[in-house]
């Protein structure tokens, strides 16, 4: 023990730069058969590969296999089928569980937590269409009400005798004669009477 001691000691005196690993494997005694110095400070490390194991096998259990041979006759196995192939399904995807059956008082069964998750992605596919159409019609809605104001005000300048000018197909502008006027001012009146109420 004394020789283990002072050559320890020697160890520790190194003239090596600092490092608290190297030290702590010095001075503890190596660890017990089967077990590694890594796993000493971390104790739930060898229980990972466990876990992921797990997790992975519960999200395959719900996937389909199919097994297929290439054009060389190497069988493949996957849980995506290839669009070319021939392919033969391994295991089919559990379906949902069957509706219970009807307790015998006549009262309905309840319902399953598939008719659950389904009547809630229902509720809120409609919930999210409604609020889909309502801002579709207030925006139809704003920009109608922008259009009327704007025709009225139009429609108010030109019957108070504003003159109003239009670009011709040159890029000319041109101030509109009478008939043009007059026949304008009726234009967007019938509009401000259909759609302006």
């Amino acid at each position: 023990d004394e020789k283990d001691v002072v050559k320890r000691q020697r160890l520790l005196d190194h003239s090596h730069g600092f490092n608290p690993l190297n030290q702590i494997r010095i001075i503890r005694s190596s660890p017990a058969c089967g077990k590694s110095f890594v796993l000493m400070g971390y104790p739930m490390l060898h229980k990972l590969p466990a876990v992921v194991l797990t997790l992975a096998a519960t999200v395959a259990y719900g996937q389909e296999i199919y097994s297929w041979k290439d054009a060389s006759g190497g069988v493949h196995y996957s849980d995506m089928p290839p669009a070319e192939a021939k392919v033969r399904t391994l295991r089919k995807a559990p379906l949902a569980p069957e509706k219970a059956a009807a307790p015998a008082d006549g009262r309905p069964a309840p319902p399953s937590l598939a008719e659950r998750e389904l009547a809630f992605k229902k509720r809120r596919a409609s919930t999210a269409e409604a609020e889909e159409k309502a801002n579709n019609e207030r925006t139809a809605t704003d920009a109608r009400q922008k259009e009327c104001s704007e025709a009225k005000a139009q429609l108010l300048a030109m019957q108070d005798g504003q003159r109003v000018a239009r670009f011709a197909e040159n890029g000319e502008r041109v101030v509109m004669d009478d008939a043009e006027h007059e026949a304008e001012v009726e234009r967007l009146s019938k509009y401000v009477a259909r759609n302006c109420k």
